[in-house]
């Protein structure tokens, strides 16, 4: 019964997200730091509306978040797709916005305040801590890379000459599913086994500094 219920829900569920757009495009507003904003956000219509010489231009998207809105409504509206990765389907998520707008504050997080990937790790961990209970067993793998240049680097391979000598490529796996050769992949167990690694990867990405920031991310 618990296995027939199991099928009916996760059915259920991907039937709904498929129905809501296999592709969705959230925006979020930062704040505008003392300025007069130049934006208006609607986030109940999901568009946000551009000023510029006395004219106004309004884009629509899936979701809009003002720069009110927190961490917590952010990870609300996106962690349907953590337990559709969970239910064995793929799933992926980025970031995309000009140095300075927020995204490593919207995927990491700062201090406490967590961000989509500390909240999508602890949604995985938690959902295997009960499955495990109901009989289910899992093994879970952790790797990161960056690309960039038109480069992938291996961030869990703390050589740097090693890192930037080593040749990975994309290729199609015996699951039909994309995948990166030579990559490291790290068992994880809890959540200090990801924060560990989550730590490694941060040090080895390639950064350097813009005006908008002393110590930006130059990679994906």
């Amino acid at each position: 019964k618990r296995v027939v219920a199991e099928n009916a829900r996760r059915k259920l569920h991907n039937e709904l997200q498929e129905l809501k757009g296999n592709i969705r495009v959230f925006a979020r507003v930062r704040p505008p730091g003392g300025e007069e904003p130049a934006l208006q956000v609607d986030d109940e219509g999901g568009s946000v509306a551009v000023a510029h010489h006395g004219a106004s231009q309004s884009f629509r998207f899936d979701r809009a978040f003002t720069d009110a809105s927190t961490q917590e409504d952010v990870f609300a509206e996106v962690s349907q797709f953590v337990q559709s990765a969970l239910d064995g389907y793929n799933v992926s998520l980025f970031a995309y916005g000009q140095t300075g707008s927020g995204k490593t504050h919207t995927m990491f997080g700062t201090g406490s305040d967590l961000g989509i990937i500390p909240r999508s790790i602890a949604q995985i961990l938690s959902t295997v801590e009960a499955e495990t209970r109901n009989g289910w067993s899992y093994e879970l793998e952790a790797s990161f890379l960056e690309i960039y240049q038109e480069h992938i680097h291996d961030l869990l391979l703390c050589d740097e000459r090693e890192r930037e000598a080593r040749v990975h490529k994309v290729v199609q796996g015996e699951n039909g599913r994309q995948e990166v050769t030579d990559l490291i992949f790290e068992p994880v167990r809890t959540q200090r086994d990801v924060d560990r690694l989550m730590k490694v990867a941060e040090g080895n990405r390639s950064v350097a500094r813009t005006d908008m920031n002393e110590r930006s991310s130059r990679s994906h």
